[in-house]
């Protein structure tokens, strides 16, 4: 004969861990969770070779160095038409073009003027 009793708990013991197993199912599906938003710092700038960070001797730098001044000339000019372009939607006139690399140009000058190297 088989012992009824030590089954009966067997099979008791079974429905309860089942039902356990449910309602924690059901918990978990139930359970909200914050949303969760990656983001990844913001990308560090190149550092600009034709730049220290100290304006001083950048400009004593650009007053001694064609290379160097002209390739800060270059930046500005680039700095100022993607501006523009921005700005206009797109597209800039030659005529435009033209007035935004003068203004780069005597901004420059002027600046260099003050320093005292052109």
């Amino acid at each position: 004969m088989t012992n009824s009793v030590g089954f009966d708990e067997a099979l008791s013991t079974l429905q309860c861990a089942m039902d356990d197993l449910a309602t924690a199912t059901i918990r978990a599906r139930n359970i909200e969770f914050p949303d969760v938003e990656f983001t990844s710092p913001e990308p560090e700038p190149d550092v600009d070779p034709g730049r220290t960070g100290d304006e001083l001797a950048d400009l004593r730098r650009w007053a001694a160095d064609e290379d160097a001044r002209n390739a800060e000339f270059r930046r500005r000019v680039d700095e100022a038409l993607e501006a523009e372009i921005e700005g206009r939607g797109g597209w800039v006139t030659d005529e435009r073009r033209a007035g935004i690399i003068e203004d780069v140009r005597a901004d420059m000058l002027a600046q260099l003027r003050r320093f005292g190297g052109a």
